[in-house]
């Protein structure tokens, strides 16, 4: 058990070392795997089903709020030129006329 131990830190080390896109990705899949092999063991399937489901749960709240806030000022400013530029295309007040009923064009 100390030997699995040791490799387990080791492993940990050597990630924190070399965080790149293909090593989190490897973690990830490692993850799942795990996840996949505890439930055709059928080793807890219940706890394991429920704690696979809160981590995406997790990862998707994550997400969405990385989103959200990080594109708060984005979607403020969108919003902001869209705002203004239908108040600058709309005409104001009552249209102007011609004598005979005809609407003037600007």
């Amino acid at each position: 058990m100390k030997i699995l131990g040791n490799a387990r830190i080791a492993w940990l080390s050597e990630a924190d070392r070399n965080c790149s896109p293909s090593n989190e990705s490897a973690a990830k899949m490692i993850t799942i795997v795990v996840f996949m092999v505890l439930n055709q063991l059928k080793i807890a399937p219940a706890i394991v089903t429920s704690t696979y489901v809160a981590l995406i749960g997790m990862l998707a709240v994550a997400g969405a709020l990385a989103f959200g806030l990080g594109g708060r000022e984005l979607a403020a400013d969108m919003l902001r030129d869209a705002y203004d530029s239908s108040h600058d295309n709309r005409p104001r007040g009552r249209p102007r006329l011609h004598a005979d009923g005809e609407r003037l064009e600007h």
